[in-house]
């Protein structure tokens, strides 16, 4: 029995061994990543390197319908995109905190995405870009025991914190040392069936989720007690009519008196094909056109706001 046991020590160490190579391996593999819009070369920008004055948050609709340059240009400042293609406001909050832990941030627009941002019981899908970056921000930790059971136990784990990442990682190794700004543009044309596809879209509904909810209003908080502006926005959607799957987030803005930029259903935009390659996405050629808008709107709010000292 004590041989055996013997060897099962022995075993363990070996594998913690095997585990924290391989996490140190893997960590060298995600700094080295340069691919503008790749699955953690944009995370590790935002982590270490970007250093924008705004910066923009969101999902895959914030991410391609903002184009930093032109926003940056109009309001004299830096912009960085940190939006993300399928993910939410964990990851929103989470790239929020990592920049405002070392910027003085003047200005966040958080587009929001009502499937990902206010409803669903889904969290988990954030976590990805979320994890590799767990030991160097502490709040990680408090927010995963808060809202992902056992998360930190996994975290244990240093190859797991890269889990399904391995080729990404590869393949982001094999661009040129470059700067970028986050925003990814759409240039393929418009679905030749994009009113049939809006026609069939479901507006999204169902129980809100607390705990979106919950993380938008720290963010809110958190900018307002550090100084800096937060507007939340609702970019345009094709075909709609009207912006009522943003209830819970208007009654939240009216609180805590955020400005709101409400072009959802703007029909400068949304009745126009043109501007979008599907319904919920718009072109580069739509986005640059509301970029300017956004632009302006937020130069506005800018110069309205109090200014408070930092």
């Amino acid at each position: 029995m004590k041989r055996f046991l013997l060897k099962l020590l022995i075993f363990a160490a070996l594998l913690a061994a095997a585990d924290a190579l391989a996490g140190v391996a893997l960590k060298n593999l995600r700094d080295k990543g340069r691919k503008p819009t790749g699955e953690l070369s944009l995370s590790t920008e935002i982590a270490y390197k970007a250093d924008p004055e705004v910066v923009i948050l969101g999902s895959s609709r914030g991410q391609n319908h903002y184009v930093p340059s032109i926003i940056g240009d109009s309001l004299g400042m830096k912009c960085f995109n940190a939006g993300e293609d399928g993910c939410g406001i964990m990851l929103a909050y989470t790239r929020y905190r990592m920049l405002a832990s070392r910027l003085p941030l003047k200005l966040v627009v958080v587009d929001i995405e009502p499937n990902f941002f206010i409803y669903g019981d889904d969290l988990t899908a954030d976590l990805a870009y979320i994890r590799p970056y767990y030991d160097d921000f502490p709040f990680i930790r408090g927010l995963f025991g808060e809202f992902i059971p056992n998360e930190n136990y996994k975290m244990l784990s240093q190859s797991y914190r890269y889990n399904s990442q391995l080729l990404h990682l590869i393949s982001e190794t094999r661009y040129p040392q470059s700067e970028f700004d986050g925003f990814e543009p759409i240039t393929l044309p418009a679905s030749p069936i994009l009113h049939d596809l809006a026609s069939r879209e479901e507006i999204p509904s169902g129980k809100v989720n607390p705990q979106k909810m919950e993380l938008l209003r720290r963010m809110i908080e958190d900018c307002r007690a550090k100084g800096t502006q937060v507007v939340l926005a609702f970019s345009p959607h094709f075909g709609r009519t009207d912006s009522r799957e943003f209830g819970p987030v208007k009654d939240m803005a009216r609180r805590y008196g955020v400005p709101v930029l409400d072009h959802f259903a703007d029909t400068t935009y949304v009745a126009h094909e043109e501007y979008f390659a599907n319904p919920p996405h718009m072109r580069d050629y739509g986005a640059r056109i509301y970029s300017s808008q956004i632009g302006s709107e937020l130069k506005q709010i800018l110069r309205a706001a109090p200014q408070t000292s930092r």
